[in-house]
């Protein structure tokens, strides 16, 4: 309401708050753009943009400070406490304080909905749940 920064503007690409965070990146190359990914109906990742060659995800909290640091390709919005990361080209979940609870072992992984998330390796769909076991196979 005073007009002043809450948060300084020192990100080129900032996600929507989620459970208190919000995934953002510096962008060395000051340019970034929307990929769509999509794939059997849902999104494999939605949020924030392509990472592109010398860009690095973390998260902030509301305050602006690091809570997960700049080191990822991508970070999407967190769900049921978990949020997916891809590095490289295989994607895993943090969870709220910026483990990796579920290793970057997929290609593609969907949000956690009801407890699970679909994740895929080649062309296998599984459904995991927030401990990242495999709970059923999408036959």
């Amino acid at each position: 309401r005073s007009g002043a920064f809450v948060i300084a503007p020192v990100y080129r690409t900032a996600g929507m708050f989620s459970q208190g965070v919000a995934p953002v990146a510096y962008d060395d190359l000051g340019h970034f753009h929307y990929t769509g990914d999509y794939q059997f109906g849902w999104s494999v990742m939605l949020g924030p943009p392509e990472i592109v060659k010398g860009r690095a995800f973390g998260c902030i909290d509301v305050n602006g400070k690091v809570r997960i640091p700049h080191e990822y390709d991508r970070i999407g919005y967190f769900h049921e406490g978990r949020a997916r990361f891809r590095r490289g080209d295989k994607c895993g979940f943090l969870d709220l304080q910026g483990n990796e609870v579920i290793p970057a072992l997929f290609d593609a992984c969907a949000d956690f909905v009801g407890g699970w998330a679909m994740v895929m390796i080649g062309d296998a769909i599984f459904y995991i749940d927030r401990d990242g076991r495999v709970c059923g196979r999408w036959e």
